[in-house]
């Protein structure tokens, strides 16, 4: 009987200091496509943080629906000096982008917005891309072949796809 007490007083105790935690809130799913390496350097693979590398990035917001496209650009290591950011010729244009971060943490990475006419226009484009980085010294020009074109259209465009696939977190208070 002493032993049933025990274990029931044990019990109430560990059962009463339990607490519930509500699960986070996502705001914001992110949709990243394949890495773009539009020069041949030291590091043979082309991964996300290999230098002048560049990704297409999706954002969502499961708060008011809003989604919004960034271009990704890491830079080389060596590149000591400011940058100023990066700009896309299309249909003979150039389209200089709004620079929203720029991060030196693991790699050093410039990211830009791309609005949706930008978008359509990359899109719809039968000349090839141009992607130009600048800083404060230089710039540094990527004139793209048909085929580069194709590769870079398709992974802004599978970017686009899954994160239009993307249905509303219902989140539950």
């Amino acid at each position: 009987m002493y032993y049933f007490f025990l274990v029931l007083t044990l019990f109430l105790v560990n059962c009463s200091s339990l607490q519930v935690v509500p699960e986070p809130t996502l705001d914001l799913i992110s949709v990243k496509s394949k890495s773009y390496c539009p020069t041949w350097n030291w590091h043979p693979i082309c991964i996300d943080t290999k230098p002048n590398s560049f990704t297409f990035r999706g954002v969502y917001q499961n708060s008011n629906g809003d989604k919004k496209y960034y271009i990704d650009y890491y830079i080389d290591s060596f590149d000591t000096d400011l940058p100023v950011g990066i700009s896309i010729k299309v249909d003979g244009t150039y389209y200089i982008l709004k620079k929203t971060l720029t991060d030196y943490s693991e790699a050093l990475k410039l990211r830009s917005e791309l609005s949706d006419d930008l978008i359509k226009l990359i899109s719809n484009t039968k000349e090839n891309i141009s992607l130009s980085y600048s800083n404060r010294k230089s710039s540094i020009n990527f004139d793209f072949s048909v085929s580069e074109t194709e590769i870079i259209k398709n992974n802004l465009k599978s970017t686009i796809e899954t994160l239009n696939n993307v249905q509303k977190l219902k989140i539950i208070k």
